[in-house]
């Protein structure tokens, strides 16, 4: 993924880069992320061009990133839910360290909406077969409208939204209860955010969604990135 990245951009002889990943377990494989990305490598982009990449790398908690970036002056302890794709990651900082024991993984993310409404008893009536999870997810943010057909799936989403927070956000507000009255903030991030209604829900129990929910976690790691570079 990481040299993915790199051969779009402007190609040069060598690069020398400073890199902030992030992953949802530091303490058990940043050792081992560390390892893979960290160090001289030699690449051949297109079949042809060898250059040199120079990776020092800096790894850091799943949230770390997006914490930077939501959590508002004066505020310490601070709760991240993050909706992704495939996960639902609970999570609480004090400052910019994960307090022990506050994470939560559920492995219930966006792709599993978008699953049940593929299969949906509607949808398969109305396509003759079930739909496609990824024209299922581009419809969400496209009015509803699956691919080319003019179809129109709102109401099927809203039947099968509510089971589905109930599966991820639920559970991980249940899990934030028993600290809830230490928390400067609740925050959620992820794609899953951006989804409709889905924020809206989440505020009346007081979890607030940030700008940029998708990026921002890659957003904070390029500031942290930054600024570790500054020190370096």
């Amino acid at each position: 993924m990481l040299l993915g990245a790199i051969a779009q951009t402007p190609r040069q002889q060598s690069y020398n880069l400073y890199l902030v990943a992030s992953l949802h377990d530091s303490q058990a494989f940043a050792h081992d992320l560390k390892k893979a990305l960290q160090g001289k490598h030699i690449v051949k982009f297109d079949g042809k061009d060898i250059v040199n990449v120079d990776i020092t790398c800096q790894i850091t908690e799943e949230g770390v990133g997006a914490l930077l970036v939501s959590r508002a002056p004066g505020q310490q302890k601070v709760a991240l839910i993050d909706l992704g794709h495939g996960t639902t990651i609970t999570s609480i900082f004090e400052g910019n360290k994960l307090l022990q024991n506050s994470r939560k993984i559920d492995t219930v993310g966006v792709h599993h909406l978008c699953e049940t409404i593929a299969n949906n008893l509607q949808t398969r009536r109305h396509l003759g077969k079930p739909a496609n999870p990824h024209l299922i997810r581009e419809g969400m943010s496209k009015n509803f409208v699956y691919g080319t057909t003019n179809w129109e799936f709102s109401s099927i989403y809203s039947d099968e939204l509510k089971g589905w927070l109930a599966s991820c956000l639920v559970p991980a507000w249940k899990h934030l209860q028993s600290r809830a009255d230490d928390l400067d903030a609740i925050y959620l991030v992820g794609g899953g955010a951006m989804l409709p209604s889905v924020s809206a829900i989440a505020s009346r129990q007081g979890i607030a969604q940030i700008p940029n929910s998708q990026t921002a976690n890659a957003i904070g790691l390029l500031k942290l990135a930054v600024a570790s570079l500054k020190k370096v």
